[in-house]
């Protein structure tokens, strides 16, 4: 209802009473009626208290539905702005935390609260967002779902929001379980009034969001419908995101190996580079070949190959740190860049995966594939300063162990 609908709705209904009383007072003239002036005074009182009265009551549906369409407005941009922030979220924590800002930006008496994702095999729900809270000590524990505000209010129900009054009294009374003292004691300040909302996925539990208020009574059902509009538009935010997630990492990554791909690979040394020179900082590069790819998918299928290759992956991440990048780089070749190790460090972890191939073989069907490979290491500055000498300086030390390994074999 606009405000011109409005004032035209009010001037009729003036304009209708006013007629009525003139016709009144007309009806008893004509009819030659004596109506003293008192008597005519009371009907003009209340023909405008009824006008009052009616003017009264659509201000109050006027306001009501206006400020249920400015919410609703403000959730709208809310919302907008979200799916505009988690295109560019880095990880899926960051993305939780921003829907849990949006959350609590759409109830105007919210100022804290948190996101729990169910675990359907076990019924767990584990943090993943919180605002006012110690996430540190929240993301280390976990509730039962049967321990929730939804599950209980619903008696395993979920399917409507829920508000509860005083919640800690509420968790304290009605849950016995040491997990529950360190959830509430993750929150310093008071909380009157807890607004609990289900996630859903279609007709499958995905997760909760609740948003708390430091005031008694806080929230009214306009508050509960924005909610749960929330909620149903955010688990399209959500699989908006997983998307674009596993776009991103099928751009950055060997869809065989799950190693990062040349691309990445050549774009993160780069970067490395810079801040080494930058940092007085060192680097390693490690060319590695593995060997006997080709005599393996000729004796016992590309299959078998492909399990070798994903095998020599595996065990290499296995043995690096995070810090460190590794990369097939094309066919059985692969690239590994070490941050800031020093050359006996480098040494001793090579000689690690070494050992480690060793003593884990492949197996595939009856037979059993000892995992090998030839490499070259090229030191940043010491060898080279710039990307493609350090390429090359490392591909030509490989190449030598290649040929050696080659010859070995032509002897045996």
């Amino acid at each position: 209802m606009n405000k011109r609908l409005y004032y035209k709705t009010f001037f009729y209904i003036t304009s209708f009473y006013l007629i009525f009383t003139v016709i009144i007072i007309g009806s008893f003239h004509l009819l030659r009626l004596e109506v003293s002036f008192l008597v005519v005074g009371v009907g003009l009182v209340l023909s405008y208290l009824m006008i009052l009265l009616l003017f009264a009551l659509s201000l109050r549906i006027y306001v009501t539905m206006f400020d249920k369409a400015s919410k609703e407005s403000n959730l709208n941009r809310i919302l907008f702005e979200l799916i505009q922030k988690s295109v560019m979220a880095t990880n899926s924590d960051d993305l939780y935390q921003m829907i849990l800002d949006s959350a609590i930006a759409s109830i105007p008496s919210a100022q804290k609260g948190c996101i729990m994702l169910l675990n359907p095999k076990t019924d767990i729900l584990r943090f993943v967002a919180a605002k006012g809270y110690d996430f540190d000590v929240l993301k280390n524990t976990f509730l039962r779902l049967d321990q929730t505000y939804l599950f209980r209010e619903s008696k395993g129900e979920i399917k409507e929001t829920v508000v509860i009054d005083d919640p800690f009294d509420y968790d304290r009374l009605n849950l016995h379980d040491d997990n529950i003292d360190t959830i509430l004691e993750a929150g310093s300040d008071a909380v009157y009034t807890t607004l609990s909302t289900p996630v859903m996925l279609g007709d499958t539990l995905y997760g909760m969001i609740n948003i708390d208020s430091k005031f008694r009574g806080a929230y009214d059902k306009d508050d509960k419908h924005i909610i749960e509009l929330f909620a149903f538009e955010v688990i399209n935010v959500i699989k908006l995101y997983q998307s674009l997630e596993k776009v991103n990492y099928f751009m950055h990554h060997d869809i065989l190996t799950h190693s990062y791909n040349r691309h990445y690979f050549n774009k993160f040394f780069e970067k490395k580079l810079e801040e080494a020179a930058l940092n007085k900082t060192s680097l390693t590069l490690v060319t590695m070949d593995l060997n006997n790819l080709k005599i393996t998918n000729d004796t016992y299928g590309h299959e078998c190959g492909d399990k070798l290759l994903m095998t020599f992956a595996s065990g290499i991440k296995k043995g690096i740190r995070s810090t460190d990048c590794f990369a097939r780089y094309g066919g059985d070749e692969f690239q590994l860049l070490l941050i800031d190790l020093g050359d006996q460090e480098v040494e001793a972890l090579i000689n690690r995966i070494q050992q480690y191939f060793e003593d884990h073989p492949l197996t595939f069907k009856e037979h059993r594939i000892y995992i090998s490979f030839c490499y070259g290491i090229a030191r940043f500055p010491e060898d080279d300063l710039s990307f493609g000498g350090l390429i090359s300086k490392a591909d030509q030390y490989m190449y030598v162990q290649k040929k050696q390994f080659h010859l070995r074999q032509t002897i045996q």
